[in-house]
């Protein structure tokens, strides 16, 4: 895992990116937001997700099940994990809207789906999901990002992209914030996206990840937990997004 804070290009970077906003985000019509694990939705979009959520559909869908976060945790093996998890990102996801939706494919944590049949199923929910929101408009994370699941999901919303050419494709950037070569590849296409209007719900939203954002699982030492510093840094900062272009 990257180290935060230590300057990342991206971040320099940002600083002198062009402001967007949520409606050059969005298209015409709805919203689908791939987040890899239930938070990530929260940490890379949960502000346009709430600016979004205020005029036109928004759903979002939970790839993996991020039942890995604790690995030796008595109190909470894989399953009961998932299921923690899982209730979370309801939380989360109906406070930035009561009137966003959500999806939980549930792939093991991990082990997000890059071929064969699982790819398949997948793709084939996802484009399910954008045509049952009419979304003109696809979110994900990024290619850059140095978590396994993070690059899966972006592969994954490229090739629903190809299956939906019309889709605005759109990348945000969660650890990749503060990679130290990530500049020349997002150049000229980072966005800035303010979120100031939407602050407090996003850091409530945050707060209902109880799990990673505070010590409710104190049995494993090794368990993520997330800094306070880290989170005040995406809850207060603009959220970053990378315009991924044609297919």
């Amino acid at each position: 895992m990257v180290t935060p804070f230590a300057q990342g290009d991206v971040l320099a970077l940002a600083g002198d990116a062009p402001w967007i906003t949520v409606s050059e985000l969005a298209g015409e019509d709805g919203v689908v937001v791939l987040a890899p694990h239930p938070d990530d939705e929260t940490l890379g979009c949960g502000g346009a997700i709430a600016l979004a959520a205020q005029d036109r559909a928004v759903e979002v869908v939970v790839v993996t099940d991020g039942s890995k976060s604790h690995p030796a945790s008595a109190r909470y093996s894989p399953e009961a994990l998932s299921i923690l998890r899982r209730s979370e990102v309801r939380a989360a996801v109906g406070v930035l809207s009561d009137r966003a939706t959500l999806t939980w494919l549930g792939h093991p944590d991990q082990a997000t789906p890059v071929d064969g049949p699982a790819l398949n199923h997948a793709v084939t929910r996802i484009v399910e999901r954008v045509d049952r929101m009419r979304a003109t408009s696809l979110w994900t994370t990024w290619e850059g990002d140095p978590h396994p699941d993070h690059r899966a999901t972006a592969m994954i919303a490229k090739i629903v992209r190809e299956y939906r050419p019309h889709l605005k494709l759109w990348s945000y950037p969660v650890w990749g914030r503060f990679i130290s070569d990530g500049a020349p590849h997002v150049a000229g296409r980072l966005r800035r996206l303010d979120t100031s209007a939407v602050v407090d719900i996003k850091r409530s939203a945050l707060a209902a990840h109880r799990s990673q954002m505070t010590d409710l699982i104190d049995d494993d030492p090794r368990g993520f937990v997330m800094e306070h510093t880290v989170q005040d840094h995406f809850v207060a900062t603009p959220e970053l997004f990378i315009d991924e272009g044609e297919p």
